[in-house]
């Protein structure tokens, strides 16, 4: 799959997919990560998730295939995307 115009918007850091979240407050964060929550468990891919207040940090990597990017973190990273516009 060629990378979507939505993963520009995340970093390719070596082995992983990663994006930083800046939410308006600290109970945003936490609704935009249980919305995160139901995308990876739909998809049966689930990222790395660091909440700091304000901030969400997500990585996604496929472990199965050895801790490489795949379709399956650009998928997820498109459809997490998508939350984070439609809580905007």
């Amino acid at each position: 799959m060629a990378e979507n115009a939505h993963n520009h918007l995340w970093d390719h850091k070596e082995t992983r997919l990663e994006r930083t979240f800046v939410m308006p407050s600290f109970q945003a964060s936490l609704d935009f990560v249980a919305a995160v929550g139901v995308i990876a468990e739909s998809c049966n891919h689930h990222p790395f998730i660091a909440v700091d207040y304000r901030t969400v940090v997500l990585y996604s990597t496929t472990h199965d295939q050895g801790n490489v990017v795949t379709d399956l973190d650009h998928e997820l990273a498109q459809k997490i995307d998508a939350a984070f516009i439609a809580m905007a």
